[in-house]
C-alpha cells in the first residue's frame, strides 16, 4: 500500500467485517444458526480478528500495531486449537483420498493442533522480547 488513503479503505473494509460479524455473534442483524457450526465465541473471535487486523493496518504507533497483531497470533491460535480439539469431523474436508476417513480427520486435528502451538509458541516469544529492556 503505498498511501494513507488506501490504508485507511482496507483498513476500513476489515473494520467494518469485524463489527458486522460481532453483531452476528451477539445475535444482531440475520444469520441462519442451521449454517453455524461453531460457538458464537469463535464467531465473536473472527469479528475481533478482522476488527484487529484493521487497527494493524492504521494504528498510529508501534506499540497499539503489536497489541492488535497479538490479538491476531493468540486469537488465529484459540480457533485452530478450538478446531483440533472439538471440531466436528463432518465438516472437515480436502483431505488426500488415500487414507479412511477417520485417518484424514486426525490428520487434520493433528495438523490444527501444531499450527495452534507454533501460534502460541510465536506469541509467548514476542511477549518475552517486548518485556526486554532495550528491545524496540
Amino acid at each position: 500500500m503505498k498511501s494513507s488513503r488506501e490504508k485507511a479503505v482496507v483498513a476500513a473494509f476489515f473494520i467494518l467485517m469485524g463489527v458486522m460479524i460481532l453483531f452476528a455473534a451477539f445475535g444482531v442483524g440475520p444469520m441462519s444458526e442451521s449454517k453455524v457450526h461453531a460457538p458464537m465465541w469463535i464467531i465473536g473471535l473472527a469479528g475481533v480478528l478482522f476488527t484487529s487486523a484493521g487497527v494493524v493496518v492504521i494504528a498510529p504507533s508501534q506499540a497499539i500495531a503489536r497489541i492488535a497483531a497479538g490479538i491476531l497470533v493468540v486469537g488465529l491460535s484459540a480457533i485452530f486449537a478450538w478446531v483440533a480439539l472439538f471440531g466436528e469431523a463432518q465438516y472437515f474436508s480436502g483431505g488426500l483420498s488415500i487414507f479412511s476417513i477417520a485417518t484424514e480427520v486426525m490428520i487434520a486435528r493433528v495438523l490444527f493442533g501444531l499450527v495452534a502451538i507454533l501460534g502460541i509458541a510465536i506469541a509467548v516469544n514476542a511477549f518475552l522480547k517486548t518485556l526486554r529492556k532495550g528491545d524496540p
